[in-house]
C-alpha cells in the first residue's frame, strides 16, 4: 500500500490491491469520526461491490447521495451494483443518471448498451451506442457492442 497519510487515499489503495480487510478496516474507521463523509461511504459500497455484495452495496451508497445528490462516483457505483442485481429499470434509471453527469463516461454507458441488449431493447441499445461512438467512445468497444446487437436482432 503505498506511503500516504490520507486515510481515505490509504483505503482507496488497499481496495485496489485486493486487500479488502485493510481498506474496509479505514473505512469503518473513518465513519467512526465521520458518518456522513460522503468519500468514505462511497468507498464502503465500493468494497461491498468488489466482494460481488451488490445489495450491501447500496445501503453505503445511497447514503452518500443523500448528503451529497452529484457524487458522480457513487452513482456510478450504485448503477454497477444495481445491474448485479438484475433490477432492470433500476439499472437503467441509474445508468441513465451516470450519463447525465458524464456523457462520456464510457464503461457506464458499454454497461448500459449491454443490459438493453441482454433484454431486447435494442433499438434502445443501438442509439446508446452510437451516442457513444459519437462522443468519443473507443472504437474496439463500439465495434464488439455493434456485433453484440447484430447478435441479439
Amino acid at each position: 500500500m503505498t506511503g500516504t497519510a490520507d486515510p481515505l487515499a490509504q483505503a482507496r489503495a488497499a481496495l485496489e490491491e485486493g486487500n479488502l480487510e485493510t481498506g474496509e478496516a479505514t473505512i469503518r474507521e473513518i465513519l467512526s469520526r465521520e458518518p456522513g463523509n460522503a468519500d468514505a461511504l462511497c468507498l464502503a459500497g465500493y468494497a461491498a461491490f468488489l466482494r460481488s455484495d451488490f445489495a450491501a452495496a447500496l445501503p453505503p451508497l445511497d447514503r452518500a447521495l443523500a448528503s451529497v445528490p452529484l457524487h458522480f462516483e457513487a452513482h456510478y457505483l450504485r448503477a454497477f451494483a444495481l445491474s448485479g442485481l438484475d433490477r432492470l429499470e433500476d439499472t437503467l434509471r441509474a445508468f441513465r443518471r451516470v450519463l447525465i453527469l458524464d456523457p462520456k463516461c464510457h464503461p457506464a454507458r458499454a454497461r448500459l448498451c449491454e443490459v438493453l441488449f441482454e433484454n431486447g431493447r435494442n433499438e434502445e441499445a443501438m442509439a446508446c451506442l452510437e451516442e457513444g461512438a459519437a462522443l468519443g467512445m473507443d472504437e474496439a468497444t463500439v465495434n464488439a457492442l455493434r456485433e453484440r446487437g447484430k447478435d441479439a436482432a
